[in-house]
């Protein structure tokens, strides 16, 4: 028992880099079938890799990459006040890119965008405490999504944020608890 210890001891160092490196492969192949087109090895692979990439955030899908990536998507809010006062905020553009809260923010925009069924009361909830001094009634979610723009009206000065390539999308209002 005592000399099956200390072989274990001595192959410890070995252990721990056999370890590592399987991890390293592991989290180099996610990172390669994350991102890659759709296939039948895509698919057959994905599922096997689909719970690390989701707990990390690295599920881009191929929309990252060019010629046709996400268009981007900007997240504001209407808060309705006791008074029936409107108030809109930028829900992200507060924010630095470095600060700490930013990508955490960014991704709560996702949910609520893509689905926001499930996570707009718990948000709105959120919001209201954080503007609690405005006395808020309800919380409604407005998203401009981005439209393609073309080379050609670029060149011409129009910029992706100009309000003839964004679509309005309101999503119905939560009110906020007493």
């Amino acid at each position: 028992m005592l000399v099956a210890l200390e072989r274990l001891r001595a192959r410890r160092p070995a252990l721990a880099l056999g370890i590592g490196s399987l991890f390293a492969v592991w989290h180099a192949c996610a990172l390669l079938i994350a991102p890659a087109p759709e296939s039948r090895i895509q698919a057959a692979v994905y599922p096997v890799f689909r719970p690390y990439l989701a707990l990390l955030h690295l599920d881009a899908g191929w929309g990252f990459f060019a010629p046709d990536p996400h268009p981007g998507v900007r997240m504001l809010y209407v808060l309705t006040d006791q008074e029936g006062r409107e108030h809109e905020v930028d829900f992200t553009g507060s924010l630095e890119r470095s600060a700490t809260g930013f990508q955490r923010y960014t991704m709560m925009q996702d949910y609520l965008w893509i689905d926001a069924q499930p996570y707009a009361t718990h948000a709105a909830r959120y919001l209201c405490r954080r503007h609690a001094e405005l006395r808020p009634r309800q919380i409604a979610f407005r998203f401009l999504r981005v439209q393609p723009l073309t080379p050609e009206a670029y060149v011409e000065g129009h910029r992706p944020l100009d309000p003839e390539f964004l679509v309005v999308e309101d999503h119905e209002p939560v009110p906020c608890e007493p």
